[in-house]
């Protein structure tokens, strides 16, 4: 079985920026960009070329206190260690690269830090980590529009699910990648989409797709001469041609990457070389060959090793130097403590003994203190249960005597409708019998009798309809409402229309009358003062609340003057839409035509208030 490692294409984020200077200052500007381009130059091909001019271009960026090339080159040298295989000096300069442009809020060098930071914590192992400053670094190209930003941070992502072994993820993050690329115009992230793509359909065993795709990305790095990638791509395409036996081509591969890589310095590339040729000589049954280039990949890898073993050594000698020189420096400063120690003593017993006393009278005050807040609190909390109880208290015999009031007007308008209405009545008929035997002179006096006793009739039905209406008691609210509108539109005062949504039985008696007596002292206020000749009412039933709206198109008028009245009409309004726990809102002006009244009631709040209430 042939193994292989996969060679993601992971991508620094690479966002154009300007440095914008004075005039005085362009010379050392310009200074600064050739040290970066420089860098930038030798990354490909010489790391210590690199280090040393980014080196060179934060020195300069410090000396110009030129914030956004200070942020810019402590991250170029992030990058450059990271490449280098040096993460924690990495994380060092990345650290104080954010540091400065968050506090400069430079968004572009922080899309890149965010990307960069993701790509180290990737490769070091802390994937939650490095999700998070992918989704950071993403959140910030998306927010400019800059979708090649999006694309690579999208590709970083995707390798991230690699490593995970999650290919479908990372398929679809490098689709939405190379879409972004596509669109951008942009071949570069093109080329490292395609190389992505097909790690995850090589690793998925869909070995043809791969093939494909990293033959696209070949092309356009070939174009573009970025040897590194072209090395990586021809091991990976080598590796494919051996697992379908397409031997010649992989050969052909496999030679060509390891001659680029040696050009390159790439030392652990030259490795997986020629292990992936050792693996190619096994497949085509050339075992001494293969067992040759075994023992050349074997020395490779333990010369590796050894230096990095060598540099572990001597990271454990310097640390052992320095641990060293600490105890010595440690052992001095305690022969200095305890000859301090001695000669300070008895001033130390004093200076305790004076701490103790005064944690005493801090303890003392501290006690004092919360005994006067416990009382004040107390006191305060007494105060406001006395007012609530008031205020139950006031809103009890509010509601009792709204109660009698309107107990009394129910018998008051039975006794009439009851009593003298059925006298009338009688009257009436006694009347009409002697209408037969009447003689002609006293005609006209008969006919007026008749009309006044009409008149008394009609005048007696409308002073207990206002007192209390029988429909109310006997068909509820929406049916007595009618029963007002109807009557209103007859008399020819006021066009009323109503309209009522969702109003179900929720609402008792005590509250039913309650409403009815508002929108009735409404109305007469609109018939008395404002002049109008249509009104609209509009009652909605909602869950938790009862609303109101009552549109007329008279006069308008201050709200102010209404509310500050006072007139009983205002007043018994008020009365029962604080029993109701109601809410009442006027939009109205003067000298503009139409008022709008809005009243809301809480079905729950109103119901609980009032049993309250009622319970004592």
């Amino acid at each position: 079985m042939v193994r292989f490692t996969l060679l993601a294409f992971a991508l620094l984020a690479l966002h154009p920026v300007t440095w914008p200077v004075s005039e005085s200052d362009s010379a050392q500007m310009n200074r600064f960009m050739s040290y970066i381009e420089k860098a930038d130059e030798y990354t490909q091909v010489n790391t210590d070329s690199a280090l040393f001019w980014y080196n060179q271009a934060m020195a300069l960026a410090d000396q110009m206190a030129d914030t956004v090339s200070i942020a810019r080159s402590r991250m170029k040298l992030g990058d450059i260690n990271a490449r280098r295989g040096n993460y924690s000096k990495a994380l060092e300069y990345y650290l104080s690269s954010l540091r400065i442009s968050e506090a400069a809020e430079l968004k572009e060098v922080l899309t890149d830090i965010y990307n960069n930071m993701a790509i180290l914590y990737d490769k070091t192992n802390r994937l939650e980590e490095a999700m998070d400053y992918y989704l950071k670094s993403y959140q910030l190209d998306k927010k400019a529009g800059n979708k090649v930003g999006m694309a690579y941070v999208l590709n970083n992502m995707g390798n991230l699910y690699m490593r995970k072994d999650q290919t479908e993820k990372a398929r679809d993050l490098f689709e939405q990648a190379l879409n972004l690329a596509i669109e951008a115009n942009d071949t570069v992230a093109t080329s490292y989409m395609y190389g992505n793509l097909g790690d995850v359909y090589r690793k998925q065993g869909k070995l043809n797709k791969a093939k494909g795709f990293y033959i696209k990305g070949l092309k356009i790095f070939k174009s573009q001469q970025m040897n590194h990638e072209m090395a990586n791509s021809y091991l990976n395409l080598g590796l494919i041609a051996n697992l379908q036996d397409d031997f010649n081509h992989a050969n052909d591969y496999l030679f060509k990457g390891l001659k680029l890589a040696k050009q390159l310095g790439m030392r652990e590339q030259v490795m997986h070389f020629y292990k992936a040729i050792a693996d190619h000589y096994y497949s085509i049954g050339d075992y001494r060959k293969a067992y040759e280039t075994h023992l050349v990949y074997s020395k490779l890898s333990d010369t590796l090793y050894n230096a990095q073993s060598s540099r572990q050594m001597d990271e454990l000698r310097t640390r052992y130097e320095i641990e060293k020189k600490s105890k010595e420096i440690e052992l001095l400063r305690k022969e200095d403590e305890l000859k301090a120690l001695k000669l300070d003593q008895k001033n130390l017993e004093l200076r305790k003994s004076q701490l103790q006393n005064t944690m005493l009278w801090v303890a003392l005050l501290v006690a004092i203190g919360f005994m006067i807040l416990l009382y004040q609190i107390l006191r305060i909390r007494n105060k406001n249960r006395r007012a609530q109880d008031n205020l139950v208290h006031q809103q009890s015999m509010m509601r009792a005597v709204i109660d009698a009031q309107e107990t009394e007007r129910d018998r008051f308008a039975r006794d009439i409708h009851d009593g003298i209405g059925q006298y009338l009545s009688a009257l009436k008929m006694t009347m009409n019998h002697l209408q037969s035997g009447r003689s002609n002179e006293h005609d006209s006096a008969f006919d007026s009798s008749m009309n006044l006793v009409d008149d008394v009739y009609r005048e007696l039905r409308n002073v207990s309809f206002n007192i209390m209406p029988p429909m109310l008691q006997q068909k509820g609210l929406i049916a007595a409402l009618e029963e007002l509108v109807n009557k209103l539109g007859s008399s020819g005062i006021l066009t009323v229309h109503l309209h009522h949504f969702g109003v179900t039985d929720e609402l008792d008696k005590s509250q039913e009358i309650a409403v009815y007596r508002i929108i009735q002292e409404l109305l007469n206020n609109i018939i008395k003062y404002s002049g109008a000749r249509e009104v609209e009412i509009t009652i909605t039933g909602h869950t938790d609340m009862i609303n109101i709206m009552i549109e007329d198109d008279g006069n308008g008028f201050d709200p102010a003057v209404l509310k500050q009245g006072k007139g009983n009409g205002w007043k018994n309004i008020q009365s029962r839409l604080e029993i109701l726990n109601g809410e009442l809102d006027i939009d109205s002006h003067p000298g503009r035509s139409g008022t709008t009244i809005v009243i809301d009631i809480p079905k729950n709040s109103s119901n609980e208030k009032i049993t309250n209430i009622a319970g004592g």
